[in-house]
């Protein structure tokens, strides 16, 4: 009885991959990969345009929440302000050479992850 019903699902499967209804299943499945290569280019994008500004405001937190805390033990309000600016450059700068670092893992020259950049916000500032 277990080799009829085997039998009888094996017939079935064939007839239903026999019957056209496949067909369209690799156009499918090429049209899902072409939509996730472009949506995840375009996160990539995003990630890499904002990288040099979340880089920033994290050095500027982090500068603001150390200095204040030698401020407090110098008396010097002078130092909060020139270490959140040097923080602040220096937060850009990594953030730019991250994005180069992409670009060169990724794109096989950093300054394609360069241009990316320059790109996103090019393009988001209308210029």
């Amino acid at each position: 009885m277990k080799k009829i019903i085997f039998l009888l699902a094996i017939l079935g499967i064939s007839l239903a991959f026999g019957a056209g209804e496949f067909d369209n299943v690799g156009g499918v499945v090429d049209s899902f990969d072409k939509q996730v290569s472009t949506t995840s280019g375009a996160g990539l994008r995003i990630l890499m345009g904002w990288l040099p500004l979340i880089c920033m405001g994290a050095g500027l937190f982090l500068a603001i929440k150390h200095s204040k805390q030698q401020a407090d033990q110098d008396k010097d309000n002078n130092k909060v302000f020139i270490t959140s600016a040097i923080a602040t450059i220096a937060g850009a700068i990594v953030g730019v050479l991250i994005d180069a670092g992409i670009g060169a893992v990724l794109l096989q020259d950093s300054m394609k992850g360069l241009k990316v950049l320059t790109d996103y916000w090019t393009s988001a500032l209308n210029i």
